[in-house]
């Protein structure tokens, strides 16, 4: 198999076109086969002892406005995807519920679309496509720089700690602060499941950008460390894309606990009616 960002890959299965994550997803979703569970090995992630106190992490407007910010993310999150939790609107807990709660319910194409819908949602239904022919397209250079900035400022209370970072181009030329470094990820720590980063994060986040805004993004979560860096203007690999699919259970994934404990379980939702591999690989990744 070869790889090269922007290009056609030629696979066993298909020719693809690296353009967004949904076109890469589905021809290796289609390389995959679903198998038994054994639960053998997991990625453990940074030790619980060092979690920041993320309530005290705020964007550079301050406490209230990213207070605002959940609540908005919240308030669509709920709406569209129809699942709600009592917590009040303005506890992050709230929203993680209704998170691990959607991938359970749906399947991961439908996580990731309804994921998707969420951010289209937050903006006028005008604006992402006039960003890509007013800004994206023109200027990249800019666009990248803006969307890192932006993603900087209103993103940590959903996040935790950022910081922008230097990022490389496809023609590995490196531009000043076109890149985030998240330090240390509160979405993926507070849901403690690879799939729910992947599936209801990662994969959605970089459709929006690169298929809605016309803005090249890659993500790159660390399950190791928690890490995740957000690469503006940087097209998609597919190896790279390939890796993730095959990232094995985190070490505080409760639903993969309670699978290992009960394979035999079956219930209406989307977690214990399907299949988990053999492979040590995260069960919600597999294609059903």
């Amino acid at each position: 198999m070869s790889s090269f960002r922007g290009q056609s890959v030629t696979t066993d299965v298909s020719t693809i076109t690296i353009r967004s994550s949904s076109t890469i997803t589905t021809a290796l979703y289609n390389e995959r086969e679903a198998r038994p569970f054994s639960g053998k090995r997991r990625v453990q992630g940074p030790s619980i002892e060092t979690k920041p106190n993320y309530d005290e992490i705020h964007g550079p407007f301050g406490k209230e406005l990213d207070s605002l910010f959940l609540q908005l993310f919240r308030s669509k999150m709920e709406s569209i995807t129809s699942i709600t939790s009592p917590l009040p609107k303005d506890d992050y807990q709230g929203l993680m519920d209704v998170a691990t709660q959607m991938s359970r319910q749906y399947s991961k194409e439908e996580v990731r679309m309804l994921s998707r819908k969420i951010l289209q949602s937050l903006f006028p239904s005008w604006l992402p496509s006039a960003f890509r022919w007013m800004f994206a397209v023109p200027f990249p250079e800019f666009s990248a720089r803006m969307n890192a900035y932006a993603t900087f400022a209103v993103g940590q209370w959903l996040m935790g700690e950022c910081q922008l970072i230097n990022s490389k181009t496809d023609q590995g030329i490196e531009k000043t602060n076109h890149g985030v470094l998240v330090k240390r990820c509160r979405f993926l720590e507070e849901s403690g499941c690879a799939s729910v980063c992947v599936n209801a994060c990662k994969l959605p986040t970089q459709d929006f950008f690169i298929q809605d805004m016309g803005l090249q993004l890659t993500m790159t979560p660390n399950y190791e460390t928690f890490e995740c860096e957000f690469k503006f203007g940087l097209s998609l690999d597919e190896a790279e894309e390939k890796m993730l699919l095959n990232t094995p259970c985190l070490g505080r994934c409760s639903m993969a606990t309670a699978m290992s404990a009960n394979p035999k379980q079956t219930d209406d939702t989307h977690t214990h009616s399907h299949k988990i591999p053999d492979d040590d690989t995260c069960h919600l990744m597999i294609e059903q």
